[in-house]
Formats: structure tokens, sequence, C-alpha cells
């Protein structure tokens, strides 16, 4: 399973529409946006908070968006397995 169908899982769980979702409103970062760092290494909010300033406003997107690294993370992990 790839990163999109975790983001599809986590959006029918969240009852969310499958068009890019903004996740940080306050520096209007979108899930592909943090799939796409999550990809390139990402592992860990605060790292993402570096690169793209996801949290760096009013942090209500800390939560969403570690779970769409977590999904992602472990996506990874079962391929290696």
């Amino acid at each position: 399973m790839n990163c999109n169908a975790i983001t599809v899982a986590i959006a029918n769980t969240y009852h969310l529409d499958l068009r890019a979702m903004y996740v940080c409103l306050c520096k209007a970062i979108t899930d592909s946006e943090i799939r796409e760092a999550a990809e390139t290494g990402v592992a860990d909010v605060e790292h993402l908070t570096e690169k793209l300033g996801v949290g760096g406003g009013c942090g209500t997107c800390l939560e969403m968006a570690e779970a769409i690294i977590d999904a992602c993370r472990a996506n990874r992990l079962s391929y290696a397995a």
C-alpha cells in the first residue's frame, strides 16, 4: 500500500474529501506536500515543521500531519520486511 492509499484510509476515517486537503491552514500546506516530504525522509513532525513550516502557526494541524507521516513510515517499513 502506498502513501496515497494510506491517505484514502485516513480520509475515510475522518470523513474527508479526497481532493487536495489543506492540513496546515496557517502555512497553506496540503496533505500531498506532507506525503511528499515523508517519502523523501521526513520522519517526524519536528522535521516537517523545519522543512515546510507545518505547525509553525496555531499548531492544530500537528495531529493530522503526524498521522500522515506515521502512515507513510509504516508503509515503508511494511515493504522493507
